[in-house]
């Protein structure tokens, strides 16, 4: 292997490397950092989901049966689980989230369960498996309750036997379950998405009843909305779901190719959108998110842009087109918003991330399709740190990447990071 060759062998081969394959320059704005994990032995196997710690240090769930544990600067701390079903082992690990006391929930789907852990990876609890069971969504509310989406899978539609709610305490004690296949109140028919609002109510996206519910913290049901239907406050196919400060609800209609606003008991404020590609029109909006001051960014993915509106769905500015071209998109994947209101898009497509200001004025780029520190291959999830740093789930080659603007200071050990 080249590590047992001499110094002088590695310095001859990195220079050929670098006449070969000049470094890519493109204007970029950032530098790469590093990449998580640093040694090529802890190559991640495909990581899905991404939390961050109130430290900086990241958990990566890997779908190659384990959890990872990196200080901010990527260098490894910990991991755990292997391939199985006892404790501290893993089916697949699909989503990773982080409580107010620094423990880890991890969602192991193929296993029917949540497993939660201590910060250093030492099995705490299990829950699931009181039925079958596919957890898919994981919320935590002010307290550390857990909350799940349970549809649970099968090979067929009709196979989708579930259709609940189920919750936990912070230590894994079974509290309650709602929810049974059916369109009484309570009853969902493929539940897709669950949020919490500041005061600890329950909204779940219940995608195929065409509404969305609310529940109290004690699942007892408060309010249900919407219909199959174009009208106002129906739905057809309920993708997403937001909640912003207010506790108005936002949700994306996918295939009326609009958003709705309603308040918190469900009641009708404001509609924007409708099919085409002009502005305020979508086709196909997925995905959603709400900035702290109200604005309203929403993935137009199959027009290739963003665009952004008001609280109350005024269009405020678009960008994006078809194309490899500088703000241009092929395939607008991931959006996050740092503390300063730029907005940060994974263009999976080009295999690139682009950095916009919050009116969407062009600012940087990085990433063509490779497997060098510069280059991605189908970034999906990203995440931007209080200090700046950019993490981008770098799927196609199975790692974590860290950029930081060029002229930005190495981050503060310790520094908490935000996800958005």
């Amino acid at each position: 292997m080249l590590r047992n060759r001499t110094p002088n062998l590695i310095l001859i081969m990195m220079a050929l490397i670098c006449l070969v394959y000049p470094p890519v320059s493109q204007g970029q704005d950032y530098t790469f950092v590093h990449s998580l994990p640093k040694e090529e032995v802890l190559r991640f196997d495909y990581p899905y989901g991404i939390a961050i710690d109130k430290s900086g240090n990241v958990y990566v769930a890997v779908m190659g049966h384990r959890i990872q544990k990196l200080d901010p600067y990527g260098n490894p701390l910990t991991k755990w689980g292997t391939k199985g079903s006892g404790d501290g082992q893993f089916g697949a690990p699909f989503d990773v989230a982080i409580d107010n006391f620094g423990n880890v929930y991890a969602s192991d789907t193929w296993n029917d369960r949540i497993q939660k852990f201590d910060s250093n990876g030492s099995f705490l609890a299990k829950y699931g498996q009181l039925r079958k069971y596919t957890p898919r969504t994981i919320a935590l509310d002010a307290s550390g309750n857990v909350y799940v989406t349970d549809v649970g899978y099968g090979l067929q539609p009709s196979e989708i036997s579930n259709h609940c709610i189920q919750k936990f305490d912070s230590s894994g004690n079974y509290l309650t379950t709602w929810g049974t296949e059916g369109s009484g109140d309570g009853q969902f028919k493929y539940p897709t998405d669950v949020a919490i609002d500041s005061s600890g109510n329950i909204y779940v996206a219940d995608r195929d009843n065409s509404r969305i519910q609310k529940f109290d913290s004690n699942s007892n049901f408060l309010a249900k909305w919407g219909t199959e239907g174009s009208g106002d406050g129906q739905f057809k196919y309920l993708s997403d779901i937001a909640i912003d400060g207010s506790g108005n609800v936002y949700a994306t209609d996918r295939h009326n190719n609009r958003i709705q606003k309603f308040d918190s008991n469900g009641n009708f404020l404001t509609k924007w959108g409708t099919v085409g590609s002009d502005d305020g029109q979508f086709l196909y909006p997925e995905s959603i998110s709400v900035d702290g001051l109200g604005n309203v960014y929403v993935a137009d993915t199959l027009n290739r842009r963003i665009q952004k509106f008001d609280s109350n769905g005024n269009f405020l500015t678009k960008w994006g087109a078809p194309g490899s071209g500088n703000g241009q998109f092929w395939y607008p994947k991931g959006v996050a918003v740092d503390s300063s209101g730029n907005v940060y898009v994974t263009d999976a497509g080009n295999h690139r991330v682009q950095k916009f200001d919050s009116n969407g004025k062009y600012l940087a780029k990085w990433g063509t399709y490779g497997y060098r520190e510069m280059e991605l291959n189908n970034p999906s999830g990203i995440v931007v740190s209080k200090s700046g740093d950019v993490y981008v789930a770098d799927t196609g080659n199975r790692y974590v990447k860290v950029y930081r603007p060029a002229n930005a200071k190495p981050a503060k050990k310790g520094k908490a990071a935000d996800k958005r």
